[in-house]
């Protein structure tokens, strides 16, 4: 985001909604950490599927939130991801997880995270709103990744470099 800071300017950063970028910050981040600490004690196939609740969860909030009506076809689909859901969660309390209730969560944090964005991007550019998205999750993110430190390899820089281009490109 840097390339466009410099040719946009500091200026370019007000907003009247800092607070709403703290809660899209503290969500992601909640996802992000939820995430990683859900794939490192579950199988990641299981944690993948149980992940993809999350546009489930941002259709509800969707309506909830952000006043939006979800009509039957939306809501059938709802249902039907949530059954889906209850099939890989193996229906039963026993098989219920504090790993899959971890993958739940970050579930969860994804949709609100979005649909923050969502709100977002009725005033703000999508450059400000991933700027600041980056700016607020990097001191927080990186407080947890204190705990767990590994000071990468040369090769590794190069391949985190390239992941957060892409993720970049991905955000905007």
């Amino acid at each position: 985001m840097m390339p466009w800071l410099i040719r946009a300017g500091v200026t370019r950063m007000r907003t009247r909604r800092l607070g709403h970028y703290g809660l899209r910050a503290l969500a992601a981040t909640g996802a992000q950490l939820c995430w990683f600490t859900a794939v490192t004690i579950m199988p990641l196939a299981d944690a993948t599927a149980l992940n993809f609740t999350s546009p489930l969860f941002a259709v509800i909030g969707a309506a909830l939130i952000l006043g939006e009506t979800v009509g039957r076809r939306r809501a059938a689909a709802v249902f039907v991801g949530f059954v889906g859901a209850a099939i890989i969660l193996r229906p039963g309390i026993e098989a219920f997880t504090p790993a899959a209730a971890i993958v739940l969560a970050a579930s969860l944090f994804q949709a609100l995270a979005q649909l923050a964005a969502r709100s977002l991007s009725s005033t703000e550019s999508p450059n400000l709103i991933v700027l600041y998205l980056s700016l607020m999750m990097t001191p927080m993110t990186g407080v947890a990744a204190l705990l767990v430190w590994v000071t990468p390899s040369w090769q590794a820089l190069g391949w985190l470099a390239v992941m957060g281009f892409i993720s970049t490109l991905g955000q905007q």
